[in-house]
């Protein structure tokens, strides 16, 4: 409590009426927030590795998604693994949300477009999304 002018102000009040304020702001304007004002967690995404693909296509079956062009996943690509090119998805953010349900794999030819594309599916409410570290070029680097 602190008196001011003859009143009674509760500055506990006003405290967390202003974190309240800037709260509101900066979701709705989507201004970062600084460190324990606001903890969302996201263990939606885990980055794998090459030598960890194997384990998570036997115990996940995740769904395997290419987010290569056509011409690339011609060429190569995961076993059992579906294209859909990034700029399908940027057009069409909904376009993976039948598979909301299930794990998902995502890789591209490095990362570049997997963390484009984890950037697109955020809050979208997948189980889980894993990307693959390195994307195809370190799959083919160890030899798969």
């Amino acid at each position: 409590m602190l008196m001011r002018n003859g009143k009674i102000h509760n500055v506990l009040f006003h405290g967390k009426a202003l974190i309240l304020l800037y709260l509101i702001a900066a979701l709705s304007l989507n201004i970062a927030l600084p460190a324990g004002v606001y903890a969302k967690e996201k263990i939606w995404v885990r980055w794998i590795g090459v030598d960890q693909l194997a384990r998570v296509m036997r115990e996940k079956s995740p769904v395997v998604i290419d987010l290569r062009t056509p011409f690339e996943y011609q060429q190569n690509r995961l076993p059992g693994a579906i294209n859909i090119p990034i700029e399908d998805l940027i057009s069409n953010r909904t376009l993976l949300d039948f598979y909301k349900e299930r794990p998902i794999l995502l890789y591209c030819r490095t990362i570049n477009k997997t963390r484009m594309a984890l950037w697109f599916l955020e809050d979208r409410s997948f189980q889980l999304i894993y990307a693959l570290e390195g994307g195809y070029e370190a799959y083919q680097r160890k030899g798969q």
